[in-house]
């Protein structure tokens, strides 16, 4: 099928190159990606496959394709030259697949039916797959970080767990589009038995200390909440409690779970930390035989499992010239698998906006109800609008954040990593090799001086 696909699309090119409004009939890999979908989609089955392959066309080919016309008459233009295309296949004699026996696309539909698991997980692919082209290749997306590809199919505080399943539903068009290696796209990824367990049993807005933490530090009430099924009876304020409860009383109102208030522990020494790590094209660069980033992800790494002897929850922004969240503040003991899978795909491109980063841990720190709740930046370049992201570091320290900056080579702003770590009230730490990076990350997260 993908042989007589891929004929119906050479063929669309040569219609659209003799169209006297069409100035460039569009780009090899997007017919590569229309021939794709479109074999992937029949294979399945369809009753229209004709409309199948107009639209998937259509939509691979629309950002490709320059016409002298507007937007919406370029789809018409190329949605033609497709029917046609199909028209003319029809017709020629020497195309067994479209012959009037009726097989294939011009008759009745492919006779083999996927299980239905297979198709739901190949739709959701697909479906995926169009999203991330959508803003891989728009005109004016710029250089698209993993993150910014991730949250445009789950969105941005989504679960970790449903951050890893995105991941692996675009691991194959990020192949396409030259960001990871054809080793990394077919690896067999971390799988996740979700069904046991509901994505939605971590609220990131609550506090729960690792049971096995290994060190003695104290417990203490760091907020409250109202109860839920399967809050611990232990945790009940007593006070708060009997108090809405008579004052239901005296009203003749009934009691709801909001009038049972519950005492939410946490450790006084415990934080909820976020790493804004810049992805900018400059961390592509080799340091001893090793990418910045290469290196960058396997101190995060380190850093991961540093934390995760701790009741922390870490979260990860990834910065260029916008900033996306690549997960949310989770505990690390219990998530650092998921946290590792996601880190080892991550690639560097773009330019450097550090004010979106601040922006995006605002965000971020929007649900914690932590005690401490700590930034640490590591960039090794220069910024845009610098003055931006002073006065969003001052807005960030008054949310009760404190913000350290880890300086990476000779290329960064120092002086202007030093205000915004002096308006955090943070520490400021420049190492002069990335490979020192892990030791400069548990040092920012205690805001010790070296």
């Amino acid at each position: 099928m993908e042989k007589v696909i891929a004929l119906l699309f050479f063929r669309v090119a040569e219609i659209l190159r003799n169209d006297p409004r069409v100035s460039y009939p569009g780009s090899l890999r997007s017919y590569i990606y229309a021939i794709s979908d479109a074999s992937t989609r029949l294979s399945l089955g369809s009753d229209d496959p004709e409309n199948v392959i107009v639209r998937i066309g259509v939509q691979n080919l629309v950002h490709s394709v320059k016409a002298s016309v507007p937007h919406e008459e370029k789809k018409r233009i190329i949605e033609d030259a497709i029917r046609r295309a199909l028209h003319e296949e029809r017709r020629s004699p020497k195309d067994r697949y479209y012959g009037e026996a009726g097989h294939g696309l011009a008759g009745q539909p492919n006779t083999y039916k996927a299980p239905q698991h297979e198709r739901v997980r190949a739709h959701r692919t697909a479906r995926s797959g169009e999203i991330v082209r959508g803003v891989l290749y728009a005109g004016d997306s710029g250089f698209a970080n993993l993150a910014t590809l991730i949250n445009a199919v789950v969105g941005p505080m989504a679960h970790i767990r449903q951050k890893l399943e995105a991941l692996n539903t675009i691991r194959e068009e990020l192949h396409k589009a030259g960001l990871i290696s054809r080793e990394e796209a077919e690896y067999a990824s971390l799988r996740l038995d979700v069904s046991k367990r509901s994505v939605a049993a971590e609220p990131t807005s609550t506090i729960r200390v690792s049971t096995h933490s290994t060190s003695n530090m104290p417990i203490s009430i760091v907020s409250v909440d109202h109860y839920r099924p399967g809050s611990p009876l232990s945790a009940v304020d007593l006070l708060r409690t009997s108090a809405n409860v008579s004052r239901k009383n005296m009203l003749g109102r009934p009691i709801e779970d909001r009038d049972i208030i519950i005492n939410v522990y946490g450790s006084a020494n415990v934080s909820d930390i976020v790493v804004a790590l810049d992805v900018s094209g400059s961390m592509k660069e080799y340091s001893r035989g090793m990418s910045k980033i290469g290196i960058s992800k396997k101190a995060i790494r380190g850093f991961i499992e540093y934390l995760a002897a701790t009741g922390d929850r870490l979260g990860l922004i990834l910065f260029n010239y916008r900033a996306d969240v690549l997960w949310a503040l989770f505990p690390v003991y219990r998530y650092k698998r998921e946290m590792a899978e996601l880190l080892r795909y991550v690639y560097a491109g773009g330019g450097t906006n550090l004010g979106e980063a601040l922006a995006r841990s605002a965000d971020v720190f929007k649900a914690s109800r932590a005690v401490q709740k700590h930034l640490i930046l590591i960039t090794d370049g220069r910024t845009i609008n610098a003055d931006v992201a002073v006065n969003r570091a001052k807005t960030l320290f008054r949310t009760g954040v404190t913000i350290s900056a880890i300086s990476i080579g000779q290329g960064s702003d120092d002086d202007l990593l030093k205000r915004i770590v002096r308006h955090g009230n943070g520490t400021f730490v420049k190492i002069s090799s990335i490979f020192d990076l892990e030791r400069a990350l548990k040092i920012g997260a205690s805001r010790r001086y070296m």
